[in-house]
């Protein structure tokens, strides 16, 4: 189970193990060949929804680098074009060789629209929120099994009605603290068949920070992975609250889009509170892979690659270097 936790941490090839004595003492020694695609990654991504409102288009780009320094920091860049603008960059850097300690200083600029609704929840308008922000986070990992941070927040803005009743426009000052707390178990970070992640943070605005209103907001998600045979399930759930249901318009929750109530157009929703309950379902149509002519029928591909690499034992990473050789001229990628 610790070898498949390593490869749970993502580009990674191959992990593997022996025993060593030295000096009257027993221990092991861990082998980690990095993924064959190197340590620079780019991401795109497009989203699109329609409704009553029209038709809302955007398309992201992110460059991700995995090698900064000698500790494995990291930094990504991230943008967004279309009707709902937005440049994130942030890093993940590491100040001790153990990896324990971490800072992660932030910058975020956006654009969006917002709903405006009367006492009775009509909407009678639409906004446009521009914001800038800084944050900085300073963290304390604990094993493989989750993390804490404690961090600052500072942003400023402006709220322009774009459709309805006229209000004028105004600017808005936030400051906040950040309490974070993480547990993460899951095996695979973006396919788990097995384990929990959960995450609680804890804001509170303040004036004495230099906000203009004080506030203080939960928010916590929460997501498990079980495999019985072929089947896996997954529960998700995300609930977010205002303690005192004082927050201002852009402090507000807001739901709506693909993944947060696909049913309701991109922050149809807004409130003080908001809550989210999901659940999926996967079936593994075939075990013994593809090309069965190649890899040979199911009890062949069971007994020479599935039963060794499951067990984790010594065998197993035979078993992957010998799967991989014969992957290998199928599997093709793009070269950067």
């Amino acid at each position: 189970s610790d070898i498949r936790q390593i490869y749970a941490l993502g580009f990674i090839r191959m992990a593997r193990y022996h025993v060593v004595e030295e000096n009257g003492q027993t221990g092991i020694v861990i082998e980690v060949e990095q993924d064959p695609r190197g340590t620079d990654f780019i991401q795109t991504g497009l989203t699109l929804a329609s409704g009553q409102r029209g038709s809302n288009i955007n398309l992201q780009g992110a460059y991700l680098k995995t090698d900064i320094g000698t500790r494995g920091s990291e930094a990504r860049a991230l943008v967004q074009v279309g009707d709902d603008l937005g440049l994130l960059l942030d890093g993940y850097f590491f100040l001790d060789d153990r990896q324990r300690w971490i800072l992660s200083p932030e910058f975020l600029a956006s654009r969006r629209d917002v709903l405006l609704f009367d006492d009775s929840g009509f909407a009678r308008g639409s906004a446009e929120v521009d914001e800038v922000g800084l944050a900085l986070r300073f963290g304390r990992e604990f094993g493989r099994y989750g993390a804490a941070y404690l961090g600052l927040r500072r942003y400023r803005g402006d709220l322009d009605v774009t459709l309805g009743p006229p209000l004028p426009k105004f600017s808005f000052d936030g400051a906040e603290l950040e309490v974070t707390g993480v547990y993460d178990r899951l095996d695979d970070l973006f396919m788990p068949t097995r384990g929990m992640f959960m995450r609680l943070d804890y804001y509170d605005s303040s004036e004495a920070l230099g906000a203009d209103a004080d506030f203080e907001q939960i928010r916590f998600v929460a997501l498990g992975s079980k495999t019985l045979g072929r089947h896996n399930f997954l529960l998700t759930t995300r609930y977010n609250t205002t303690l005192d249901n004082n927050a201002p318009i852009y402090a507000l929750f807001t739901g709506g889009g693909f993944l947060n109530m696909s049913g309701f157009e991109p922050a149809e929703l807004m409130g003080q509170h908001f809550g989210l309950l999901g659940a999926g379902y996967r079936y593994q149509v075939v075990q013994s892979g593809l090309m069965p002519g190649y890899l040979g029928g199911h009890d062949t591909f069971r007994q020479n690659y599935e039963l060794p690499i499951a067990r984790q034992r010594p065998e197993a990473e035979i078993a992957q270097v010998k799967l991989r050789r014969k992957l290998q001229p199928f599997l093709l990628r793009r070269l950067k």
